[in-house]
């Protein structure tokens, strides 16, 4: 029995010693936790506007805060000076191997590569003997895979060489990183570039930071760094140890000071992650100074993330570069000169249009199903639909009684959805016809950006029977349809003839069908509700119901053949004042939301003309 017992306790200190002398994996979890808690509560207790912001509380964070200048929101060292820079003081650099994908080298400099001062691609002759990419220089490094500091120590010799003098300040990017130039900008005219320093994503192990998420180095620190010879050492005494590491180390040693460009919120500016991980977090980092929190993603300012697709790449692209949103404004460091602290006051268009669709009243509503009701209902309440002036949820049975969730009592799929459809234009009637001018219909997987469809309406009037949407109209079919998943738009009008006239004549409107959006438009046409131009004045799309991100890539045939306007293969055949996006079911809806009025870098967006969408007009005959 003692030789029993004394087995069990010799076998059990054996796992402990295993797992916390040997392995120390769990030691090093605990330990890092408890390092991320103290510097969390260090920072929470010395900055007074972390302090203003949580109030003391865990208080949860807003999706965005537009009208925080820059120079309130980052910690910055220093008093604060604005210096002068711009796009031409940075130099790009991206390291390129032979697993780096092909379309990332088409890609870069023609989105953000072609605003950075100037775009190189460095190739080590290991991997390429003949440097064929655009732009590429070699660079003569004895490059093992695992050592890319090796690389990167030739590279900033290269750029000391080369352009120490013309540029002031060097980005280092990696391969799938995609960047916003803009929110760099405004982040580097807090900082001196006669200083030696450099800005990244900063972990809690010693001068350790994350290089995946990229970094950069002011124009005094590279040159501090060449010339304190601490990156001549044997390369081979660091291993394989990663470049954050290796490079992090170089910059300590040579007396580089990093500079922390968290905002006020605790949130990040450069990421390892693509913006699906970003939200999707629900652990804590434990390796960073600033950990990820659930609910707390990117700053207002972020300046990196990961793309990791083709598709995703030209969405992040679109949706950072190309589309607006409607009188949204986000102040820059151009703002702190000229000592404005909040929303900038220069209106992207007309002051008198502006106000104008402020007056415009919008009733939205969606369908949803009660398999994912709970997260599409969270995800669009938090969003897009408190932009409405009244959002309501359609469902068959509601699973709680919520002032704006509507049961309809009507059996559930998609053979009843005309049905449904009916039902909830009826009840938008019997309770609010009298209190709103249009009324969207809209799926639960459809993210709308309503400033915008407030400024395409603003030229509408909502007494004309009209209703608006992606137009389309097959061969097979007498009339043309509004496509259901990128939703539609019924006029005050509209509604009154469509529950008056419509409903009430099985005959006009059919009271089943097969396709809800092509029985809808059937039932319109009937009764003489025309359907609208929703293209803006340049032929470009506003509702788009393929779903943004596989349009951009792949436009199917029947689309082409469907379609009542003509249908452009470009990559900017979005509206910059695009209105509804199918496909952006749940995580998707967050995304699109961040992109646009979270880390969205247009400030002082100028126009070619004052009137972007036509008035709608009923034909005479």
């Amino acid at each position: 029995m003692r030789v029993r017992c004394f087995m069990i306790l010799l076998g059990s200190w054996t796992i402990v010693w295993l797992l916390f002398a040997s392995n120390r994996t769990l030691f090093d979890i605990a330990k890092n936790n408890w390092r991320v808690y103290q510097s969390w509560r260090n920072n929470s207790a010395t900055d007074s506007r972390l302090l203003s912001v949580y109030n003391g509380k865990g208080v949860a964070l807003p999706f965005y805060n537009n009208n925080i200048n820059p120079s309130k929101l980052f910690r910055i060292p220093g008093d604060y000076k604005i210096w002068t820079v711009n796009n031409s003081d940075v130099y790009c650099f991206v390291y390129v191997t032979k697993a780096t994908n092909s379309w990332l080298l088409e890609l870069i400099p023609k989105t953000w590569g072609s605003h950075c001062g100037h775009l190189e691609f460095i190739c080590s002759y290991k991997f390429h003997e003949n440097c064929t990419v655009p732009n590429g220089v070699i660079v003569q490094a004895k490059l093992v895979i695992t050592r890319e500091y090796d690389v990167i120590k030739k590279v900033f010799q290269y750029c000391y060489l080369h352009y120490i003098r013309k540029f002031k300040w060097f980005f280092r990017i990696k391969e799938r990183a995609y960047v916003i130039m803009n929110n760099l900008i405004d982040v580097l005219a807090y900082v001196d570039y006669l200083q030696p320093r450099y800005l990244g994503h900063k972990f809690l192990e010693g001068s350790s930071f994350d290089a995946n998420a990229s970094y950069v180095l002011s124009q005094s620190g590279l040159r501090l760094l060449v010339e304190s010879g601490h990156m001549n050492n044997n390369v081979a005494e660091y291993g394989f140890r990663s470049e954050g590491k290796v490079v992090g180390d170089w910059l300590n040693k040579s007396g580089v000071e990093f500079v922390d460009t968290v905002d006020a919120y605790g949130r990040e500016t450069f990421h390892s992650e693509d913006m699906r991980s970003l939200l999707s977090l629900r652990h804590t980092d434990t390796r960073s100074v600033h950990p990820y929190r659930d609910g707390v993603c990117c700053s207002d300012y972020t300046v990196t993330f990961l793309a990791q697709s083709v598709r995703t790449y030209w969405e992040n692209d679109a949706l950072v570069r190309q589309i607006r949103v409607f009188g949204y404004q986000k102040p820059s460091y151009l703002a702190s000169i000229s000592n404005t602290t909040a929303v900038d006051t220069t209106p992207d268009v007309d002051d008198p249009m502006l106000t104008k669709t402020k007056n415009v009243k919008i009733l939205c509503w969606i369908l949803s199903m009660q398999k994912h009701f709970k997260v599409y209902k969270t995800v669009i309440d938090r969003t897009w639909a408190k932009r409405c002036d009244k959002f309501l949820v359609f469902v068959s049975n509601p699973v709680n009684k919520t002032a704006n969730v509507i049961g309809l009592n009507i059996t559930e799929g998609r053979e009843h959805l005309t049905e449904k459809v009916y039902a909830a234009f009826k009840y938008c009637y019997d309770h609010y016809v009298d209190d709103y001018d249009w009324f969207l219909k809209a799926d639960d997987d459809t993210f709308i950006i309503v400033e915008n469809l407030r400024y395409f309406l603003a030229h509408q009037d909502p007494k004309l029977p009209v209703f608006f949407g992606y137009e389309f109209k097959p061969k097979w079919s007498q009339h043309s349809y509004m496509s259901g998943g990128s939703g539609y738009v019924l006029s005050k009008e509209s509604l009154i003839k469509l529950v008056l006239i419509g409903i009430t004549h099985p005959g006009l409107c059919p009271p089943k069908g097969g396709a809800e959006d092509v029985t809808i438009g059937h039932c319109l046409a009937n009764i003489g509700v025309k359907s609208g131009h929703t293209s803006d004045v340049f032929h470009k799309e506003t509702f788009i119901p393929l779903g943004f991100r596989y349009r951009l890539t792949h436009t199917p045939p029947w689309f082409m053949e469907y379609s009542v306007q003509p249908v452009s293969k470009s990559k900017t055949f979005s509206s910059r004042y695009s209105i509804s996006f199918h496909y952006t079911a749940g995580l998707y809806i967050n995304i699109y939301h961040t992109l646009l009025y979270g880390i969205n870098p247009n400030k002082h967006n100028s126009v070619e003309t004052k009137q972007f969408f036509k008035p709608y007009k009923a034909n005479k005959t």
